[in-house]
């Protein structure tokens, strides 16, 4: 979650990025219609970053004018002036004070974001002549690495249920103690099936 006003106060309250001031910005709720968060790669693992909707009351009031004045129909979507937006804003995580906009680990895209040690452990490999095809190849492989070792932790942990649930019904406790790897394997294979 970044919420920064929630997490260090009221002087943290995202500026604008348009009036680069956070003296009109007040927090407007969660975008739950098409949004649910960003997805972030680390090293091994993914991540969603969720933020609030941030709304400036200038801008607002802007933008307002400016459709009176103007009309809807005779702009062009790069001229209206945008009074929402979201917390982790590329342009207002830098105005924060104190630097809590260092806080926020992530390069953000469009639709994703990659961790900053992401992004740190490419600038020497590229440097060394590692290209974006290979890189790509070695973060898939230790995202699967990963997911491998959490679901073998996951089978193990159902598997010693399993056993202690038979064990103690047939009172045989000590033959869980007394396993080896082979019997593990063959008693997940059982199990699972």
């Amino acid at each position: 979650m970044w919420i920064p006003d929630a997490r260090w106060g009221s002087e943290a309250m995202p500026a604008c990025p348009n009036c680069l001031t956070n003296s009109n910005v007040s927090p407007f709720g969660f975008r739950l219609d098409d949004h649910y968060g960003r997805l972030v790669f680390r090293m091994k693992d993914t991540y969603y970053l969720l933020s609030q909707r941030y709304k400036c009351h200038e801008c607002e009031r802007l933008r307002s004018i400016q459709q009176s004045l103007q009309g809807d129909e005779h702009t062009n979507d790069k001229e209206k002036r945008t009074y929402m937006f979201m917390g982790y804003n590329m342009k207002s995580t830098p105005l924060l004070p104190y630097s809590y906009g260092d806080h926020l680990n992530a390069f953000l895209t469009r639709k994703a974001g990659v961790h900053m040690e992401v992004i740190d452990f490419m600038r020497p490999l590229f440097d060394s002549g590692v290209k974006r095809e290979t890189f790509s190849k070695l973060m898939v492989e230790l995202h699967s690495k990963e997911h491998t070792r959490c679901h073998i932790q996951y089978v193990r942990r159902f598997v010693v249920i399993k056993l202690t649930r038979v064990c103690n019904n047939r009172r045989l406790v000590h033959f869980q103690h007394s396993m080896t790897r082979k019997n593990i394997v063959f008693l997940i294979t059982f199990f699972v099936k």
